[in-house]
């Protein structure tokens, strides 16, 4: 999956599985964790289609890609994708943050 080209301001955040490194000592531990990562990712984004993301290793950046005149609706929906998403890693340490005007 690749990330749109957006040419305005907008809302972008970057989550990880934060210790990966360490709970890579595991293989078989951080194999789940990442298939988990990747799958519950991709599944949430499938409900918002204002929300683009892109997963790489342990990390994945999400954009908010929707309508210049209603980025409060969009900050929510990327707001309830990382909630969603790191409701369902909880056993993995997610972390994330994210940033606005891009």
């Amino acid at each position: 999956m690749t990330l749109p080209d957006i040419n305005k301001t907008t809302f972008v955040a970057f989550t990880d599985i934060s210790g990966f490194k360490m709970l890579s000592s595991n293989q078989k531990k951080a194999e789940r964790a990442l298939g988990k990562f990747y799958n519950e990712g991709f599944n949430i984004l499938k409900e918002y289609d204002c929300v683009k993301g892109l997963f790489v290793s342990d990390c994945g950046i999400l954009i908010v890609d929707g309508n210049d005149n209603n980025d409060l609706e969009g900050l929510k929906h990327l707001l309830m994708v990382l909630k969603r998403l790191n409701s369902s890693m909880l056993l993995y340490f997610p972390s994330f943050s994210f940033v606005y005007n891009f």
